[in-house]
């Protein structure tokens, strides 16, 4: 993993200053398409975040997809506990919608090497498929 940090150093930067033009999460929203006026900034996605925060403290890859997984997870209960607070009727989460969160989630979290955990992920997971012959 260090020599993904290393190798990625310079796209990192990019990505960290990228991600901090965004002055809040509102702005944020408006620069997703179809994100704005879905009231997505509603949604308490604080927990989601700080699990995703817990990858710069694994080392394997199995590891950061649990991480990753615990996440969405806890996505999806942040929706469903908005719902259940301020909705009398009925609201639909599209797939797109919960991808917008996840970006929120992820603008959100403290997370420093973003590119680093998808490479290791990335390359945990090709292996794998070579493995299985998929």
């Amino acid at each position: 993993f260090p020599h993904l940090t290393q190798i990625l150093e310079g796209h990192e930067e990019r990505l960290q200053l990228a991600i901090k033009s965004y002055s809040s999460v509102n702005e944020l929203l408006e620069a997703i398409p179809g994100a704005g006026g879905r009231g997505l900034g509603l949604v308490d996605i604080r927990e989601c975040s700080k699990e995703l925060e817990l990858m710069d403290r694994k080392i394997t890859p199995h590891e950061k997809i649990a991480c990753v997984d615990k996440a969405h997870s806890l996505l999806q209960q942040c929706v469903a506990d908005g719902a259940k607070a301020g909705q009398s009727a009925p609201v639909e989460i599209t797939g797109d919608d919960v991808l917008s969160l996840f970006i929120l989630a992820v603008y959100g979290s403290q997370v420093k090497h973003h590119l680093a955990h998808t490479a290791h992920v990335e390359m945990y997971l090709q292996g794998a498929a070579g493995r299985s012959g998929s």
